[in-house]
């Protein structure tokens, strides 16, 4: 009887450290899935910050050029009253 017993303890015990394992590798999975995953939203982040600052650089550029435009068709029909004045 003791081993019979004592065979049923060691099953279990194996089985224990089975089961243990393999919630263990499921957690270093998780959490390498986990790194990755944040490491791909990082990626997009700082891509989306750098198009962000490009954008803003551009429409900084065309409202510039825009008001430039707007002050030389203002001078020019200045100009353009006074000469038909003469």
């Amino acid at each position: 009887m003791k081993a019979e017993s004592l065979g049923r303890k060691q099953g279990s015990s194996i089985l224990e450290v089975l089961i243990a394992l393999s919630v263990l590798t499921l957690g270093i999975a998780a959490s390498a899935m986990l790194t990755f995953a944040n490491q791909t939203l990082k990626l997009d982040s700082d891509t989306a910050n750098v198009a962000l600052y490009k954008d803003k650089d551009f429409l900084e550029e065309a409202t510039l050029y825009l008001t430039r435009i707007e002050m030389k068709t203002r001078d020019l029909k200045q100009l353009s009253e006074k000469l038909s004045g003469f």
